[in-house]
């Protein structure tokens, strides 16, 4: 074992939670240390929605023209009767404009904001093929063995954050006991763009739309170079049966039509992962000078991309609290966020999750009645933008 090397604060993970941590230590000159099992950033279809709430953070931290540049800009959100392809109600980011500098969202690959954040860092932060395999904490400092390559040392830091996933080491070391709230199985894959040639004549797709068609639904979102869906998986459908082509093409033959004749060409499908998502929350986001943010301390269902999104906005926080310094900080940070996530985030995730999944034919005339509403009712619907914006958070 190497000896022990000094590092203000070490990160566990090196996903947008992460380097989100990271940058905005750096930015008050505090060092960090980002650990990562991976080889590099994953390439993989994860989260795509950037909030105006975040948009603020990356604004500050000085990346968000970068991320832009690699951006869909979404300046409305539509809501379809698909079933009768009758267009329920069209929102515009401009309600929210007297409540932040940034009144839209961005579609982006998460990947791609890894890449932005991760090349504002200073060089040597971010630390591939590293393992945390244990750690020991007391009120003065962390020691946390890591293994690269096969050889194991130790570094010793002020603080420990683990923002290494729902399947967080660091949160298992900790023995932490987490708060369950609904689950539900989703599939999302990434399309060509070509697939709007086959709707009916006289439609015409926002760039993020949420499309009800009876007790099913989809969220479409366009993405810089390709349109990326997301479905619900029906109780009873395994991860393999729900990514099959077969499968694939029953759900998109909902949206289609018989435009689309009998086959389609998946080769136009570039990507496609199924994920199990179980809403819940860490009873405590620290222990010590050991801390958790992001996925391993909360998730939520994958709508509007408030997981990844709220967990930047814990990043922003602690990084705040680690800069003061202060037990009184660090509590208030663990005791406001634990709250946030409880009440607001996972609250708003469930809300959202249960109008797409509308079950029952006077269910969904009410949530369908209810969003025609929000057109006509400038007030709400900019309270319901706030929400989805995470500006009341």
């Amino acid at each position: 074992m190497s000896s022990s090397t000094d590092h203000p604060v070490i990160i566990a993970g090196a996903g947008p939670v992460g380097l989100s941590l990271a940058l905005a230590l750096q930015r008050r000159g505090i060092p960090a240390v980002v650990l990562d099992v991976r080889p590099e950033i994953a390439r993989d279809p994860r989260a795509t929605t950037v909030q105006p709430r975040t948009l603020e953070s990356l604004a500050e931290w000085g990346v968000l023209d970068a991320l832009a540049s690699r951006a869909t800009r979404v300046d409305t959100l539509q809501y379809w009767d698909w079933r009768n392809h009758s267009l329920l109600a069209e929102l515009s980011y401009g309600l929210i404009a007297s409540d932040t500098p940034y009144p839209f969202r961005l579609h982006v690959p998460q990947w791609e904001l890894c890449e932005v954040l991760a090349s504002r860092l200073d060089e040597g932060t971010v630390r591939w093929r590293h393992r945390v395999v244990d750690l020991e904490a007391d009120d003065e400092q962390v020691l946390v063995d890591v293994t690269h390559n096969g050889v194991r040392e130790t570094l010793r830091g002020q603080a420990l954050v683990g923002a290494d996933g729902v399947n967080s080491t660091v949160r298992r070391l900790l023995d932490l006991d987490l708060e369950l709230g609904e689950r539900d199985t989703f599939l999302t894959c990434e399309v060509d763009r070509s697939i709007a040639a086959c709707f009916p004549e006289g439609i015409e797709l926002g760039p993020c739309a949420h499309l009800f068609d009876g007790e099913s639904w989809a969220i479409w979102m366009q993405m810089p170079d390709c349109i990326r869906l997301l479905f619900h998986v029906p109780d009873g459908t395994s991860a393999q049966e729900a990514m099959t082509d077969r499968a694939v093409w029953r759900r998109t033959r909902a949206l289609i039509g018989e435009a689309g004749g009998e086959t389609y060409n998946f080769q136009l499908f570039r990507s496609r992962a199924t994920y199990h998502v179980q809403q819940r929350v860490v009873t405590a986001f620290r222990r010590g000078r050991v801390f958790l943010a992001g996925d391993a301390a909360h998730s939520a269902f994958p709508v509007g991309g408030m997981a990844m999104n709220a967990g930047i906005h814990d990043a922003e926080a602690l990084a705040a609290a680690l800069d003061d310094g202060s037990e009184a900080a660090l509590d208030a940070w663990s005791t406001i966020r634990h709250a946030i996530l409880r009440d607001e985030v996972m609250s708003e995730s469930s809300a959202a999750h249960r109008a797409l999944s509308a079950s029952g034919l006077i269910q969904r005339w009410l949530r369908n009645r209810q969003i025609g509403e929000l057109a006509s009712d400038p007030v709400v619907a900019r309270e319901h933008l706030k929400r989805l914006s995470m500006l009341a958070h």
